[in-house]
């Protein structure tokens, strides 16, 4: 028996009975209370740990669930067999051989000239770029020089000039501008028209057409909206390329759906229509979008297959983000593109059409 509960014992029975004291009761009481604070302070440190390794938990988890976006593997998105994998390689600047300028012809007639394209392209800041392509159908050398007037269709279906401002050529070399074009040969101009400014409304501008130097009208089939500006570029002639590549046909298999804020895989054959085999040299680059979004980004490929044998073809694995908050409500099309060099504008390639999933 303990020495408190044999003195409880004698309390209890003689109730008379004063208690002895502690002679350190004072110590002792203080004592427990720093016993007991420190236990309190314990506790409330490891319950400080939990609830912060539980709100991290909380995060994380909610992070997971609003955009599960998969881990980049080093070597690649797939796996399948025959699948070169993807690699995230930046681009690369090839080497070329600038075009000789040629002198100045007579003005190309608009009855020689042949419409081969009126592409439109988006570019980051909602900046849109038209690619006017023709082609010299006439039996002579021709000059298309400076830059044309932009018409667009106005009250009663009159035309009226469209105010535009200058811009300058993307990577065009030297010896391209004015574009001199023998037959047969493609000139091309570019028109941009942007996103981003306080306008309310679009202001459609339809029925376009370029006024050439000699005064003759080239008829278009895009419109545009001019609500934010609209910039005119100066005639020029692509650089032929004698990439051996660019004339891979090129299709796209990808998922049916993709949800925005995630990066997918999807798969791009490379076919050789040919009958010699086309190398992979210089690796290429490639470029791929999403229409309507600022979803795209240029990449070199993996050239560990260095050539496409005659008639055959290889199957590369591509990985793709889709930002988040593009605004962009349903389907639009995934494109992919081998890289033409230095000159802008078109470029062969392929597309498919992929659906947005929020």
């Amino acid at each position: 028996m303990s020495p408190i509960e044999d003195e409880l014992r004698r309390v209890f029975a003689d109730p008379n009975r004063t208690p002895a004291a502690w002679p350190d009761a004072t110590t002792r009481v203080r004592a427990g209370m720093r016993r007991r604070l420190r236990r309190r302070a314990v506790a409330g440190a490891v319950g400080a740990t939990l609830a912060v390794l539980l709100a991290v938990s909380v995060v994380i988890g909610i992070s997971r669930s609003v955009s599960p976006v998969p881990p980049v593997s080093p070597t690649g998105p797939s796996s399948a067999p025959g699948v070169v994998p993807w690699r995230d390689q930046p681009p690369v600047n090839y080497p070329r051989e600038l075009p000789p300028a040629r002198p100045d012809a007579a003005g190309c007639r608009v009855t020689d000239l042949v419409l081969d394209s009126d592409q439109t392209n988006t570019a980051a800041a909602g900046t849109e770029s038209d690619f006017i392509v023709v082609h010299n159908g006439g039996s002579t050398r021709c000059t298309l020089s400076g830059r044309p007037t932009l018409l667009h269709a106005g009250p009663g279906a009159a035309a009226v000039v469209g105010p535009t401002h200058p811009i300058d050529i993307p990577d065009a070399p030297d010896g391209t501008t004015p574009a001199t074009i023998d037959p047969g040969e493609q000139a091309v101009v570019v028109i941009e028209w942007y996103g981003g400014c306080t306008a309310p409304a679009a202001v459609v501008w339809s029925g376009l057409a370029l006024r050439l130097a000699g005064g003759s009208v080239l008829r278009l089939t895009s419109t545009l909206d001019a609500r934010c500006g609209v910039g005119m570029g100066q005639w020029y002639r692509p650089v032929v390329d004698r990439l051996p590549w660019l004339g891979l046909a090129v299709t796209i298999e990808a998922p049916p759906t993709v949800h925005v804020g995630q990066s997918f895989d999807y798969v791009v054959t490379l076919t050789n229509p040919t009958g010699v085999p086309v190398p992979l040299v210089p690796c290429p680059n490639y470029v791929q979008r999403i229409e309507g979004t600022k979803s795209g980004r240029v990449n070199q490929l993996n050239c560990a297959v260095t050539s496409i044998p005659a008639g055959g073809r290889v199957r590369f694995a591509m990985r793709m983000s889709w930002v988040a908050h593009d605004g962009v409500p349903g389907p639009t099309v995934l494109t992919w593109n081998l890289d033409g060099g230095i000159s802008p504008g078109p470029i062969p390639g392929g597309s498919t059409t992929v659906i947005l999933q929020r």
